[in-house]
């Protein structure tokens, strides 16, 4: 038997740079399609945004190996809230910086509900797992499972509403793309903001 030491605020931060990384190559993928739409270059945007994902991988790997280290070490559910709070928090920042910078209008669509919901969907099977394996440590590899049955739920959505919508706006001559991209960023900022409350509250419950 041996311990693996591990410094606990370097821990924190490789958790938090992780799972930033996983998520904020999404928003990019999006605007590499907006830009490539925009050029009439549809296929070099979509082959921009498949490379971009690259990096989605990188911080995929990271955050899960860190965060499946804080459950076996039976981390502090604290400790964990405070890494998703922060996490969650720049994401949310990201977004809105994303949202000011690419769009010049503050047009939505009804896209706007299921990207909220998607994303919802992706941020809970992110994180949930990881809690309840804390708190149920003799199932901890089990719940690390269910993840995928969250980000399961995120993909049906996110392929057959979200890129459904917008392979018909790049499909359609004359389209107007803004409304979906503005509907998409801002859900997606919205569903970070309120996980980030969420993970707030539950970490001065918990403290």
């Amino acid at each position: 038997m041996f311990e693996i030491l591990i410094n606990q605020n370097l821990l924190f931060l490789l958790v938090v740079f992780g799972l930033t990384l996983a998520i904020i190559p999404d928003y990019y993928q999006l605007i590499f399609k907006k830009i490539g739409f925009q050029a009439g270059k549809i296929a070099t945007g979509y082959n921009n945004a498949m490379k971009v994902m690259v990096l989605n991988r990188f911080g995929a790997v990271l955050y899960f190996l860190c965060v499946s280290f804080m459950v076996d070490t039976k981390t502090s559910l604290s400790f964990l809230f405070q890494a998703y709070m922060l996490s969650f928090l720049v994401i949310s920042i990201f977004a809105i910086y994303i949202f000011k910078k690419h769009s010049n209008n503050y047009k939505v669509n009804s896209l706007i509900y299921p990207a909220f919901i998607s994303d919802l969907f992706n941020k809970i099977g992110l994180s949930m797992p990881f809690i309840f394996g804390i708190l149920l440590p003799e199932y901890r590899l089990t719940l690390a499972q269910t993840g995928f049955l969250f980000n399961t739920i995120y993909l049906i959505i996110n392929v057959f509403i979200i890129e459904n919508d917008v392979s018909k706006n790049f499909d359609t001559k004359g389209a107007d793309f803004k409304p979906s991209f503005n509907s998409i960023i801002i859900g997606r900022a919205l569903s970070c903001m309120v996980v980030t409350l969420v993970f707030t509250c539950l970490f001065y419950f918990f403290e």
